[in-house]
């Protein structure tokens, strides 16, 4: 019996758009964002990532142009701040993408997974990793207190069009209380019997 589920060896996170995508910026607002909740998931099992893999690909059911591509990046050190992540995985969108083209869905994938507190760095690195490492628990706490994406990163974009249509989703029974199920119930009394019998 796992009274915990064990740590998850990889993250992905994607998502199809709610309208066909061909802007590369649009892209790269949901790749910004793809990015960092799966960076924030890692951070709470305390994990960093080795590799990071981006992918894109068309609507496979419309008759429209089809491509699709992804490419993967070893890490030069296993890392779990999302800028960090985020630029390997913009460089990585940028090679793949190909003008021309409605995309339908873009994703991340973090993957090589190591303990947070293991993580070797290089002789060439000048960052103060404990600041790093103070900012995105803050930034961790503040969205997971107010709400995902109370703070976010500017390259993720304010007015997300690309977002995935969301007319038909389930509500949020367990999660949120203006959601919660409401039933209503009447007390019934069975009446009263005359028993054919007296004591």
């Amino acid at each position: 019996m796992e009274h915990l589920p064990p740590d998850k060896k990889a993250i992905v996170c994607s998502r199809s758009f709610g309208r066909s995508v061909e802007s590369l910026d649009f892209l790269r607002e949901a790749m910004t964002t793809f990015v960092s909740r799966a960076a924030e998931k890692m951070r709470k099992q305390k994990s960093a990532a080795k590799f990071i893999s981006v992918f894109l690909r068309t609507n496979p059911f419309k008759d429209t142009a089809q491509y699709h591509n992804g490419v993967q990046a070893t890490l030069p050190f296993p890392t779990d701040i999302t800028h960090e992540l985020l630029f390997y995985a913009l460089k990585g969108l940028e090679q793949i993408y190909k003008d021309g083209f409605l995309y339908q869905k873009v994703g991340v994938m973090l993957s090589g997974f190591v303990p947070q507190a293991n993580t070797q760095m290089t002789l060439f690195d000048k960052s103060d990793r404990s600041k790093l490492d103070r900012l995105m628990k803050t930034i961790d706490k503040i969205n997971m207190e107010y709400g995902s994406e109370s703070i976010f990163y500017a390259a993720a974009g304010t007015k997300k069009t690309w977002k995935m249509k969301r007319e038909i989703k389930s509500p949020h029974y367990t999660t949120k209380w203006s959601e919660l199920l409401e039933v209503k119930a009447g007390l019934h009394l069975p009446q009263q019997q005359t028993l054919p019998w007296d004591y």
